[in-house]
């Protein structure tokens, strides 16, 4: 569907797809609500946050996966898109609903905020 770079990962963490300039494009194309990280590996807060949104969409069912996309970018690899969504800090989420980007959340989130943002942009049975 998208044009994520393929990683060796369990099927859980394949809900979280690696995005490149094109693939951000295409979510944007989506009726779907999407959840992008910006991150950086070396990064203490990124992979803080990184693991709460992974036990996040462990937590969700079939169908609410289904409306929600979970997508990561590695600052690194994509500076052209870092450049132009104006990434200042690191990890930076964005929140985006009908190809608009609806919030954003720079530092650390913790997991129990980054559902209630989805719950917010995708309906009560996130």
């Amino acid at each position: 569907m998208y044009k994520y770079e393929k990683q060796n990962r369990s099927i859980n963490e394949n809900m979280i797809k690696e995005l490149n300039n094109t693939g951000y494009e295409e979510i944007l194309k989506e009726k779907r609500t999407a959840v992008i990280e910006f991150y950086s590996q070396t990064c203490p807060h990124c992979k803080r946050t990184e693991a709460g949104l992974r036990e996040l969409v462990q937590q969700l069912d079939k169908a609410q996966t289904d409306t929600v996309v979970f997508a990561k970018c590695n600052i690194e690899s994509e500076p052209a898109l870092v450049k132009r969504l104006e990434i200042q800090a690191l990890p930076t989420l964005l929140f985006i609903q009908e190809g608009q980007i609806r919030n954003r959340k720079a530092g650390f989130t913790h997991k129990l905020i980054l559902q209630e943002e989805i719950r917010k942009l995708a309906g009560p049975n996130h």
